[in-house]
């Protein structure tokens, strides 16, 4: 495999999609995390071979602490 792609998505949206150049056998990449992704978001990495075979997988991660709204909470 020389490259892969990859899809972040979140509440059934695109958040994020690009490929990465595999350099070993082992391949590591940050992903910076947003607003949007919470509260749950899914990668899915794919790499189409050379004669067409799709090879996927996917992981689906929480994504707490991240929010655009100011939540308090009052109790009376």
């Amino acid at each position: 495999m020389e490259t892969f792609n990859y899809i972040i998505m979140s509440k059934g949206i695109i958040l994020l999609a690009g490929q990465e150049n595999m350099q070993r056998s082992i391949r590591t990449f940050a992903i910076s995390l947003s607003a949007d992704m919470a509260p749950v978001a899914t990668i899915v990495v794919y790499s189409i071979e050379r004669f067409g075979d799709v090879i996927a997988d996917s992981l689906t991660f929480p994504v707490n602490g991240i929010s655009r709204n100011n939540v308090s909470s009052r109790q009376t």
